[in-house]
């Protein structure tokens, strides 16, 4: 999921500078990421090379909730809410997230 609409957001043209097979999470994605990050998913992510996972930090997903708010994940308070996208807290693009039925 989270690989279709990475290449979604970057078929519309965002600057996001992403390497190959670099994506951008969904919120399901980053949930469980979340939830493993002290399971040994950050030691594993440090091991190879890469940064963990700063649960401390705002993450913004590849997907909207609707038409003018985003998944946001709120690291001060650990909450995974929607946000409003489109004003001066927007920091990435995000793309319309239609679930498959």
């Amino acid at each position: 999921e989270f690989v279709k609409h990475t290449g979604h957001i970057m078929d519309l043209g965002s600057k996001i500078p992403l390497k190959d097979n670099e994506y951008l999470p969904t919120a399901p994605v980053f949930v469980l990421m979340a939830n493993l990050a002290s399971q040994g998913l950050n030691k594993a992510l440090e091991h190879i090379g890469l940064d963990p996972l700063d649960l401390n930090e705002c993450y913004w997903f590849a997907q909207r909730c609707g038409s003018e708010y985003a998944w946001f994940f709120n690291g001060y308070d650990g909450d995974l809410t929607y946000n409003y996208c489109t004003n001066g807290f927007t920091v990435q693009a995000v793309v319309l997230w239609k679930p498959e039925t």
